[in-house]
Formats: C-alpha cells, structure tokens, sequence
C-alpha cells in the first residue's frame, strides 16, 4: 500500500508532498490540483509518454511513492521518462519502457496499469458513483471492515471457531479412545493372579523338568544293575585258592627286601668308615713326617738326647 506521495512540476502541482491511508479523500475547490493528482498517480502506475504533463517552463517532472518495502519513481530527465526502484535488494532504473509498465514496478506498486481513458477501482473521482453507497450491505460491510480492520477480527473469530470445532472433535476422538481404553482394561482385571499363577506354573515346570531328568537318569541306573544282576547269575565263578602260601612268600619278600635295604646301608656305613681310616693314616704319616723334619732341624731328640740324623 502507498503510504507517501510526492509530486514535482506535474501539471498544476509544483510541489506536492502527501500522506496517504487506507482510506483518503481529497476535497477543496475547482482548479486546486485535485485531478492533477489522481492522474499523476495514474501515470505513475500506467506510464505516460510525451511532455504535455510536464509543469509549463519545468524541464523535469518526477512523481515518487512510498511503500513499506520499496521506493517508486517515474522522472522525466534527458528528453525521455524512466522508472526508478529502491528496494532492501538494491536499485534499478529502467529506461527502454516502450509505453509499458515494468512488472517489478507494478508488483512494489500493487496497482495494475489501466487503459488509456480507463477507471481504476482504486481510484474514484469527483464524477464518479458516491463510495460504497450504491453497494450491497455485504460489500459495505466488508469493505469498512477492511478500511476499520474490524475484518482481522473477523479473521481471528472465524480462525477461533475453526480450531474450537478442531479442539472439539479431538476430543471427541480422545474421549472415545479413552472409554475404549477403559472397557478393554477391564479384561484384565485379574491380571495380577494370572501372572502370579503363570508364575507359579514356570516354577514348576522347571522343577517337573528337573525331576524328569532325574528320573531318566535312576532309570538309566536300574537298567544298567539289572543287566549286571543278569549277567552275574549266568557267570559261574571259580572256587577262590588257598593264599596262606601266597601271604607267606610276601612275608619273606618283605624280610629279604628290609634285609637288603640294611646290607646297602651297612656298606655305605663301611664304606665311609674305611675312607674315614684311610684318611687319619695319610694325616698320622704326614705329622710323623713333619715331627721329624722339625727334630732333625733340631738337631737332637728332646726325649731321648740323641743326635737326629736327616
């Protein structure tokens, strides 16, 4: 929506600076600038060509509006018009128009061109029907509600209403799962007992199968002893011999073995004292030697004063 208009040496405005609303209405006497002003803002949105609208003794003309979004220019410079845009995306100029409107124009706009000599029903001049007078209540209505912004409660009643009939028919739907939740509960209300009896029953089971192969297993056995008890009644056993001379000969066996066990060890006894023996002789014979190397340095026996004769 146009918010801002200004004019610059366009017919019989110089100067014009306006502020637009939803819903405005120009008024004041003949020849005041009235008409100029509606037909600049339809050059602006239809484009014109030529100089006739150009302010007489003015070399430019410029009409400018003002959205919230865009900026919207049509100059008349250098001999010919252009349109110029300002957007949050940047600037662009157009110059080769060929007597149209340039679609980015028109959409920052949001008024669609008009025939030479048309109406626009954005637009109502001072010959034209009295403004919603002649319409039917509904379109008054909507079109003061529009202007009012009553239509936005109106909006926000028709949206309450759709999502409280929502609102209802979930609950509705909630409401018949829970009853339906409720009778289906029911059916367990003995659950408790049957998992403890259930419980129970693999406790036994498991016991039952313990004890089964327990009794698989005795079974096993007894037909096993019965083979054995079978097989003992048909074997006929020998007489057992007489072992008296058999315990006897173990008891020799017994002797002559401790006998021989005292043998091995009387002979390492002998042995060692034979090497006990040896060795005192080799120690008296070198002591002897060395008593009379030590009289013979002596020169006489202290026992008997003879001389020692090496």
């Amino acid at each position: 929506m146009i918010h801002t208009v200004d004019i610059r040496n366009f017919q019989s405005l110089r100067r014009v600076s306006l502020t637009l609303g939803r819903f405005t209405v120009i008024t004041g006497e003949s020849s005041t600038g009235k008409s100029a002003l509606i037909r600049a803002l339809r050059a602006l949105a239809c484009n014109i060509s030529g100089t006739t609208a150009i302010t007489r003794g003015a070399d430019t003309a410029v009409i400018t509006a003002h959205t919230r979004t865009a900026t919207i220019t049509l100059e008349h410079n250098r001999g010919a018009w252009r349109y110029r845009l300002l957007t949050p995306d940047g600037e662009q100029e157009f110059t080769k128009l060929n007597r149209c409107v340039p679609p980015a124009v028109t959409a920052a706009l949001g008024l669609a061109p008009t025939p030479t000599g048309g109406t626009s029903l954005t637009f109502a001049q001072q010959f034209d029907k009295p403004y919603l007078c002649t319409e039917t209540g509904s379109v008054v209505a909507r079109e003061l509600g529009e202007l009012t912004n009553v239509d936005t409660i109106y909006t926000a009643v028709r949206e309450a209403n759709r999502r409280r009939a929502a609102a209802a028919a979930t609950l509705k739907t909630r409401t018949s799962d829970r009853d339906t939740l409720i009778t289906a509960a029911r059916a367990f209300t003995g659950l408790p007992a049957r998992l403890a009896a259930c419980e129970r029953a693999e406790a036994a089971t498991d016991r039952a199968a313990i004890l089964d192969l327990s009794i698989t297993a005795l079974r096993a056995g007894i037909d096993a002893l019965d083979i054995a008890t079978a097989v003992q009644e048909r074997t006929v056993l020998p007489p057992v011999p007489d072992d008296t001379a058999l315990l006897a000969a173990q008891h020799r066996l017994h002797r002559l073995r401790t006998l021989l066990r005292d043998a091995a060890t009387a002979t390492r006894a002998r042995s060692s004292a034979t090497h006990t023996a040896a060795t005192a002789t080799t120690t008296e014979t070198t002591l002897h030697h060395q008593l009379h190397q030590l009289l013979v340095a002596a020169g006489t026996c202290p026992t008997c004063n003879r001389p020692m004769e090496a």
